[in-house]
């Protein structure tokens, strides 16, 4: 028997029962905090567009953040980003904003998407912290913009949504099928019912039929036509940034360096460009030691390896003494990943976008919004 096959029936057996009333009180506690605080969301006279998911991490939402940013911009509206930071960065000190222009930097550690979105978007003010009213008061008089996005959104209630979308992993549909600890879940996956529109990430690494029968699932509760099936689209660079082909993946041995929520799909793309690939993972939001630096630079060595990584890992890296290198001291590349949405249902998006402006009224409901609004009126939620 494996290494892998006895710690899942060690799991199964052991962990699991274990897991399982430390879950039920998890729900216990979201319920609770939804009942107390959902009522007191603010409502800000602009927009505010949620991207969120139901797991923890892993559903390409940081790429569909930036791609609603710029969609916005092409619409010639002016976003900013109010993002929680991971675990609640700044929770004790005063609401910050960063990034009113282009060009700022966020050497904060564990601020790992805003710093993401400060060298992807230019010109857009990205404000991190617990307080996410405050910040964006702070914004609206600093920064005048003319819709909010809303990073990880969906289970934030102090600011009420106009626009909640919520991204799913077509590769992990259901979140391991149990709350956390247990599971991947934040919540039940039929909360999802809130949304507005699901967005299912990922979509080319599953077949068709698996594919049609998650999204026929999810439109249960969304309604038909508010399930928008995402692509990933992949380009390498190297340390520099400079583009490189991903022909050089074929054949390679591949360290796939990874501190993200799911490593195991980063590793599959690798995988699908003709690497060998050998994981190194770390935790979730981690932030590399200069024993860490260490470990792969030894690996990469013992085991004739590149080192592939992901974006938000290159920012981590970047704040190492390698940050102050302009080559490393491994061969490196990193995986670059955008989200696009197929012809028709790009269609219906930015029909959605769109339908948040209008030219004599600075602010309505999107249609989909209008109809989730009165079903809450008639299910008293």
């Amino acid at each position: 028997m494996t290494a892998g096959r006895r710690f899942s029936s060690f799991y199964l057996l052991v962990l699991a029962p274990l897991l399982a009333p430390a879950a039920f009180l998890y729900f216990i506690g979201i319920c609770l905090d939804r009942l107390l605080r959902r009522w007191r969301g603010q409502k800000f006279p602009i927009p505010v567009i949620s991207i969120g998911n139901l797991t923890l991490g892993g559903t390409a939402k940081t790429p569909f953040v930036i791609k609603t940013v710029k969609d916005l911009q092409h619409l010639s509206v002016k976003p900013a980003i109010l993002s929680r930071g991971y675990r609640g960065l700044f929770r004790t000190s005063p609401p910050k904003a960063y990034g009113l222009g282009s060009g700022a930097k966020m050497d904060i550690p564990e601020a790992d998407e805003p710093a993401l979105y400060l060298s992807k978007l230019a010109e857009v003010p990205v404000g991190v912290g617990a307080d996410r009213v405050a910040l964006a008061k702070e914004l609206l008089k600093e920064a005048k913009p003319d819709a909010f996005v809303l990073d990880d959104g969906f289970q934030h209630w102090p600011i009420q949504r106009d626009l909640d979308v919520v991204c799913v992993d077509a590769t992990d549909p259901w979140g391991g099928g149990h709350l956390l600890p247990w599971g991947r879940l934040r919540e039940p996956v039929r909360s999802v019912k809130r949304a507005h529109w699901v967005v299912l990430t990922r979509s080319e690494m599953v077949s068709r039929e698996a594919l049609e029968h998650i999204r026929k699932a999810y439109e249960k509760w969304v309604g038909e036509g508010h399930v928008l099936i995402a692509e990933s689209l992949y380009r390498l660079a190297d340390w520099t940034g400079a583009a490189v082909d991903l022909g050089r993946l074929l054949g390679k041995h591949a360290l796939a360096l990874s501190a993200i929520g799911n490593p195991v799909a980063f590793e599959d793309v690798v995988r699908k460009y003709g690497a060998t690939v050998k994981p190194l993972r770390y935790l979730d939001h981690h932030d590399y030691s200069e024993k860490d630096l260490k470990i792969i630079e030894a690996r990469s060595r013992q085991e004739f390896a590149l080192v592939v990584t992901t974006e938000k890992d290159l920012i981590k890296l970047k704040r190492t003494s390698w940050g102050k290198l302009l080559y490393v001291p491994v061969p490196l590349l990193v995986l670059q990943m955008e989200v696009i949405l197929r012809p028709e249902d790009e269609e219906k998006w930015q029909s959605a976008l769109k339908s948040l402006f209008t030219d004599t009224i600075p602010f309505r409901p999107s249609k989909a919004g209008e109809q989730f609004l009165k079903a809450d009126k008639r299910e008293g939620r």
